[in-house]
């Protein structure tokens, strides 16, 4: 009997953290977000994406503190706002984790929410896909480093990520066709500054980010549609 109510208590407790999981996309982030260093060529390049002090609540799930722009606080602070944002743009320089986020914070929505169309864009089809795998490798060494947690298994295929719960992650290359062929809940633009069809593509998305979907994009800095859509200068919003 002992056994069998230790049992009952732990798949309450998984089923209480899947659900913290579920509801919040920055405590996801804090504890289980993973990535691969691809600058470490020996030994083990599996790195969390977050290093800093504890900002979630676990209980209740409310900051614990304020962020104060230490160690990792921007990763956390962008999490939030692309979690109550529908449009979010980013400017990043190298080194910053940003791209990596971005797929984290995607694949959470792809992996929690049945039913979603997420789309990764790029100014290349195959920049898209290598973001797509870096994804895929991410959620691989979630399962590997959180094993009693019931994740839900991306079935990676070329340009498409599909999971059990009926979401599908799409990479696609730059350009507006794409973007008014599917009815996305979310996409993500990398790297937009240096699309040269970056602004049709975003004036594509607008019916997406209207009907309640989110817009996010990240580049470096480079001058023409992306840096007016920072300043909010553009005519398409």
């Amino acid at each position: 009997m002992q056994d069998e109510e230790r049992a009952r208590v732990t798949r309450a407790a998984i089923r209480l953290e899947m659900e913290r999981i579920r509801r919040n996309p920055v405590y996801f982030i804090e504890r289980y977000a993973w990535t691969v260093d691809e600058h470490v060529r020996h030994g083990d390049n599996k790195r969390k994406l977050y290093h800093g002090e504890p900002f979630i609540d676990v209980p209740t799930l409310q900051p614990l503190r304020e962020l104060d722009g230490s160690t990792d606080d921007y990763l956390l602070y962008v999490a939030a706002q692309w979690w109550n944002e529908d449009l979010l743009a980013v400017p990043k320089s190298r080194q910053l984790r940003m791209t990596h986020l971005m797929v984290g914070l995607h694949g959470w929505l792809a992996m929690m929410y049945p039913g979603q169309r997420v789309a990764i864009q790029s100014k290349k089809l195959e920049d898209a896909d290598a973001t797509l795998q870096r994804l895929d490798k991410s959620l691989h060494i979630i399962r590997e480093k959180y094993p009693v947690l019931p994740w839900p298994e991306m079935r990676y295929k070329y340009a498409r990520g599909i999971f059990p719960n009926g979401s599908l992650i799409m990479a696609v290359a730059q350009g507006a066709s794409v973007v008014r062929q599917y009815t996305f809940s979310a996409i993500f633009s990398d790297e937009t500054a240096f699309q040269l069809d970056a602004e049709e593509a975003f004036t594509a998305a607008i019916p997406t980010i209207e009907g309640g979907g989110k817009y996010s994009a990240v580049s470096s800095a480079e001058p023409g549609f992306y840096e007016r859509l920072i300043f909010d200068q553009t005519d398409a919003t």
